[in-house]
Formats: C-alpha cells, sequence, structure tokens
C-alpha cells in the first residue's frame, strides 16, 4: 500500500496499519519514514487533534490501546519519540505502556507540569515536561532506564542490581541515591543531590558525590565537572527553594542554564560572594537580579548582548 498525507492527517486506517507494524517490529524502513514524517507533521500541525473528526481520533484510541496491549516494545530509543507522538495524537498530557511478561515501562510525559513515577523496583521518578523514560527492571541483571528529557531519580538501593540511566549515550550508574539529570541541545548534565554516581561516555568516566555536577558536551565531548549547591538543580519541580549561603559563582552557573545568559565577573571576591536568596520556577530574570542587588554588596548589571555583569559596590 501507498500512504499518503491528507489536509488535515492521515486516516485511521492508514494510521492503524503502520502502527500494527511498528510495534511488531515488522515495519520497512520506507514505512517507518512515512510514520516518521507524519510525526513530525502532527506535532507541528496539532491544535484540537490532526484527524479529520472526533470519531476518527476515537476509533485510532481505541486501536492504539488494544494493539498496545497485544504486542512487544521495540529495544529503541526510537519507541520514546513515537510514545510522545502517540500521547499528542491521542489528547493526552501522559502516555503509560507497560508489558508485562518484559518488566518493561514507557512513561512519556506532554502536560503542562511535571510527573511523579514510581517504578517496579520502589524508585521514584520526577519526570519533567516534554520528557520520555523507558524502564527495563531486569535487563541482564540490572535496572536499565532510558531519558529524554529531565527527570530527578530518587533510587531504592540495591547492590547486588545496579542502576543505569542512559541518555543519548551517556550512562549514569549508581546502586541507590538521587540525582537529576538534563538534555538540552548538545549538552547532558548530571546534579547529584545524595551518594555517589558514575557517569560514562565511551572511555570517559567521571565519579561524582553530594552537590558537585557534570556537564558532558557533545561537541567538545569533554566533561565539565563544579562544586555547587545541588538544590539549584534538582528542586525545578518545587514551588519555592530557599539556599543559604550559595556563592555568586554557583547562581550564576544556574542563571546561564535556566535563562540562557552569559556572566561575567570583574574579580574573584565578587565570584566567591555568598547569599542567602530564595528561588522558585515561575520567576523571571530581572526579578532575580533584583533580590540580589538588594540583599548583599555585589552590583549586577543586564547588558543589551545578553550579559549579566557582577562586580563589587
Amino acid at each position: 500500500m501507498v500512504y499518503s498525507f491528507r489536509s488535515k492527517g492521515m486516516t485511521d486506517r492508514e494510521f492503524r496499519e503502520l502502527l500494527d507494524k511498528f510495534i511488531e517490529g515488522r515495519i520497512s524502513p520506507e514505512e517507518e519514514k512515512v510514520l516518521s514524517e507524519y510525526e513530525v507533521f502532527s506535532l507541528s500541525e496539532y491544535k484540537d487533534g490532526v484527524f479529520k473528526s472526533d470519531i476518527e481520533k476515537s476509533e485510532v484510541q481505541r486501536d492504539v490501546y488494544s494493539n498496545i496491549k497485544k504486542h512487544i516494545v521495540r529495544k529503541n530509543r526510537s519507541w520514546i519519540g513515537f510514545a510522545a507522538s502517540v500521547a499528542i495524537l491521542l489528547g493526552v498530557g501522559i502516555f503509560i505502556y507497560f508489558v508485562t511478561n518484559q518488566d518493561i515501562l514507557v512513561v512519556t510525559n506532554n502536560s503542562n507540569s511535571f510527573r511523579i513515577v514510581e517504578l517496579k523496583d520502589g524508585s521514584i521518578v520526577t519526570l519533567n515536561r516534554n520528557s520520555s523514560i523507558r524502564f527495563n527492571n531486569d535487563q541482564n541483571g540490572i535496572r536499565y532506564l532510558e531519558l529524554d528529557g529531565e527527570a530527578f531519580f530518587n533510587i531504592t538501593r540495591n547492590e547486588d542490581k545496579p542502576f543505569i540511566v542512559e541518555t543519548e549515550g551517556l550512562e549514569t550508574s549508581v546502586l541507590g541515591t538521587s540525582f537529576n539529570i538534563s538534555e538540552r541541545d548538545t549538552l547532558i548534565s548530571v546534579t547529584v543531590a545524595t551518594g555517589v554516581v558514575e557517569v560514562s561516555y565511551k572511555n570517559k568516566t567521571v565519579k561524582l558525590k553530594s552537590n558537585q555536577r557534570s556537564t558532558y558536551s557533545a561537541t567538545s565531548k569533554v566533561f565539565r565537572t563544579s562544586n555547587l549547591n545541588h538544590k539549584l538543580f534538582t528542586s525545578w519541580y518545587k514551588n519555592i527553594i530557599k539556599l543559604e549561603g550559595v556563592s555568586m559563582g554557583e547562581v550564576a552557573e544556574f542563571l546561564t542554564y535556566r535563562y540562557g545568559v552569559k556572566v561575567q565577573f570583574y574579580n574573584e571576591k565578587a565570584k566567591n560572594n555568598r547569599m542567602t536568596i530564595s528561588l522558585g520556577p515561575t520567576q523571571n530574570l530581572q526579578t532575580i537580579l533584583e533580590n540580589i542587588n538588594y540583599i548583599n554588596e555585589l552590583k549586577i548589571t543586564k547588558t543589551k548582548k545578553n550579559m549579566i555583569e557582577v562586580k563589587l559596590r
């Protein structure tokens, strides 16, 4: 059969046939290309739905879940992205799929808020928006999870069964600890809240302990590790966090990450200046800068070139 797009999406029959083949692992390269292109199309065009009618959408939804229960998850990262698209196509904020006979769980979060997921081993994953996980509780004797996006992990300790998180080839290995992983553009960052983790990419490895953060650049192929208050990067799902004795250098790393600004220090003393400050997820950059200017001896200025200048008064 030759598949084609319509002005508002492919038909329910075409979609079901491709979905069946994809889940069963018998889809051809040409058909998978069509499905991938339709995924891009649907994500860009989606408003109230990409199907021609609510009846058509309901039929697809019914068949999607019917097929999902009968078939096996494909063991590659393409399933994660596809699950996210299915969630959008079906108009649901979070998509959850569990394969009982394989101990595999797939969750994708397209909602406007974070979602808390409890894994079979008792570990808790706080999954950020636009993020997905695929978890196998027993993959050759280890607990193996694939992450696309960002999540905070609180891992149940099991010395006989390590827990590994894979993100675009980067592997984070733990026995039982809490940490945050975020994937953004070509950067993958791991921040440790408690315990010790090992982060590796091919033949490069770094070990991190509490209040350390390492960022791997896919461009430069190097790790950059820093010591900082982990709450700056592990508390994004909380309403307000109070940071005591945090340095301006630590805050600068946070501002660069969250707002994409560069921070320039005029001397080392300004960088090491410490403060107590409260941060919230809804605060804008200007509010944070004004608060810092008000509470200590630093003078912080935002230039027209999206640069933050920090100096002593």
